[in-house]
């Protein structure tokens, strides 16, 4: 088989996958992260943080859904979410081709809010969904290790603010 010149030059090209920029308003602020290297976008900057989104989809009755996976370094998320500041908090996910978001123009994929942490530990996760497309329930969230190392025994409540909560085992 013979490609024509056309289809050489086309092969030729670098393929990248696309990356991923993912911006989380939440009660102390805006975090801005980056799938890729840092970058300044939308006269903002977003950093590098190894952020993941799977599984954006939309299913029954137009309800969009994605999943979130962030580096939980020195348990900073973990501490964020523990206080219920990311409780239905607004998320955006945009998409890029290329290395410069300023000259890929980012495509919008997602925009909703975080209705659940089912994990903690090196890695955080949430799940996310289109604004007031799921049942609201609080808190919502699963603890992992480290968090689960230091966490008191099943029946024990845990004050945060103003909120009791009591730890159930599963």
């Amino acid at each position: 088989m013979t490609l024509t010149t056309a289809q050489d030059t086309e092969i030729a090209k670098v393929v990248r996958s696309p990356r991923t920029l993912v911006k989380i308003v939440y009660s102390a602020g805006t975090i801005r992260l980056s799938s890729g290297e840092n970058v300044t976008w939308d006269s903002q900057s977003w950093l590098q943080s190894g952020v993941k989104v799977k599984n954006v989809k939309t299913g029954k009755g137009g309800i969009q859904t994605a999943r979130v996976e962030i580096i939980n370094e020195d348990n900073l998320y973990s501490e964020i979410a523990i206080l219920g500041q990311f409780n239905f908090q607004e998320v955006t996910i945009w998409e890029y081709y290329g290395l410069n978001p300023a000259l890929a123009d980012p495509v919008k994929r997602f925009y909703g809010e975080i209705v659940k942490i089912p994990s903690m530990g090196g890695t955080i996760v949430f799940d996310c969904a289109t604004i007031g497309g799921v049942t609201k329930r609080l808190p919502n969230l699963t603890l992992g290790s480290p968090d689960l190392n230091h966490m008191p025994y099943s029946g024990q409540t845990i004050a945060i603010g103003r909120e009791i909560y009591t730890v159930e085992i599963n």
